[in-house]
């Protein structure tokens, strides 16, 4: 199958290319650790930005430490002597002496050399006196460098060394690469494949979402039928246990005590794969916004935060028989159309969380908030609680649901701000749709209840 791909792995990284290059116009040479994860473009982000310097690429091998150093010689055009030592810091001066003008070695998935030459940084370091050189290392292994390589550049305290993550695009980069989309179909994007721009370059944008699903998720050989079970098996064992939690999660399990029940695992168990799922960013554990209603709290609610993984675990995993047995196009029809309003409702929270942050960036707000989160509570939820630097209040509910949303909704915010005892300043209600007559009317009459629908995005 042929993908008509569009550029967006490196379309939108405007400010992650200027951050590179002010750490490669320093006057200091330095180390960029640069980190993300699989799909996020890191790859293709650094490539741009060694367009027109002096630049060397190397992408590490999952291979011997005698093997690794002998390819990365080769590269370099280094001849290889028999060092047993390994000695990564001679290789690079070597490759370095005799440069008038300052270099960039790239070294992708670094980690792969890390994890067998303990003193590979070491050795980087040593060069940051003597050369014009900006080291860039690039991984993808999220819990390794955050559990074990951002503290060993703690312990070291070491200035050369600048760290930077990729993240996934938000809704505003997708809104803007894919122009000709209505926010509607956007936002089913997002909540289906998310803001991964590998996952995104397989999009075709002359084919409406559904028919993206179809082609790239559901057909047997679609680009991304696999990704979602295949994710984790990159780096972790005993997958049948991990998905086995992750599909109670999608079922709506999302507590540790539901897990338990229903996974029939003990919960010391359940425990270690849920903090290893969230290292690997695939779940979250949602904490409360901090209001004093802590009697009336829902504590330890768990959800998950990818959303290919998220989608295929609700309406795929469990239905694989099926699937295989009928068209990819019937398979939507009949077990995803009727269900997906009520899964997307989840990511809209998060595309109105980052409405509000971007409207806070432009103090388009009537509060400069300092902090933002969630309040769970046993009988309702707020979906969005901010907070200013005075402990002033906003509070928000999103609706993704084909109704209008009613002042008894409205109604139904003041009273969940009751049970979490937040006294709101001022109230916003986002809906998929409208509003009816009653809540427009006290929208216009009270200049603190402001209604926000598709068409205000």
């Amino acid at each position: 199958m042929v993908y008509k791909q569009v550029n967006v792995k490196v379309k939108n990284r405007n400010n992650d290319l200027h951050e590179m290059n002010r750490v490669f116009e320093s006057k200091e040479s330095k180390i960029l650790l640069l980190y993300g994860r699989h799909g996020s473009g890191k790859s293709a982000t650094v490539l741009e930005f060694a367009k027109e310097k002096k630049a060397f690429y190397y992408h590490a091998l999952n291979a011997s430490k005698q093997l690794q150093y002998e390819m990365l010689s080769k590269e370099l055009n280094q001849i290889v002597t028999d060092d047993c030592e390994h000695d990564y810091s001679s290789l690079f001066r070597a490759y370095l002496d005799g440069h008038t003008s300052k270099s960039v070695v790239i070294i992708d998935e670094f980690q792969l050399i890390d994890k067998k030459h303990s003193h590979f940084l070491e050795s980087i370091i040593s060069l940051m006196n003597d050369y014009e050189v900006m080291f860039i290392l690039v991984s993808s292994e999220l819990p390794w460098i955050r559990k074990e390589f951002l503290p060993r550049i703690d312990q070291l305290k070491q200035k050369t060394v600048e760290v930077m993550e990729i993240k996934e695009w938000g809704f505003l980069d997708i809104v803007r690469a894919f122009e000709n989309y209505e926010t509607k179909e956007l936002v089913y994007l997002y909540g289906i494949f998310g803001g991964v721009p590998g996952y995104l370059e397989k999009i075709d944008p002359d084919k409406s979402v559904k028919e993206n699903v179809i082609n790239l998720i559901l057909e047997p050989n679609g680009a991304l039928f696999h990704e979602a079970e295949n994710y984790l098996s990159r780096e972790l064992r005993e997958i049948s246990v991990y998905d086995t939690i992750i599909y109670a999660i999608a079922q709506g399990n999302t507590k540790l005590n539901d897990l338990y029940h229903v996974t029939g695992y003990s919960r010391a168990k359940i425990s270690v794969y849920l903090k290893n799922l969230s290292a690997f960013d695939v779940i979250e554990k949602v904490e409360s916004f901090e209001t004093g209603g802590w009697d009336n709290v829902k504590k330890g609610v768990y959800v998950i935060k990818n959303q290919l993984i998220n989608f295929w675990f609700k309406f795929v995993y469990s239905r694989k028989s099926q699937l295989l047995q009928m068209s990819a196009s019937e398979f939507y029809d009949k077990y995803i159309a009727e269900g997906l309003d009520k899964y997307l409702n989840l990511h809209f929270i998060n595309i109105c969380r980052e409405y509000l942050l971007l409207m806070n960036y432009a103090h388009q707000l009537p509060l400069k908030l300092k902090s933002i989160g969630t309040w769970v509570g046993k009988q309702g939820r707020i979906d969005i609680v901010g907070q200013n630097e005075i402990r002033e209040k906003l509070v928000a509910k999103c609706y993704w649901d084909d109704r209008l949303v009613t002042h008894c909704d409205f109604k139904e915010l003041l009273e969940t701000s009751k049970q979490a005892k937040i006294e709101p300043k001022y109230y916003y209600l986002f809906a998929s749709k409208d509003f009816d007559d009653k809540l427009q009317s006290l929208s216009e009459r009270l200049s603190n209840v402001n209604l926000i629908n598709l068409k205000n995005f």
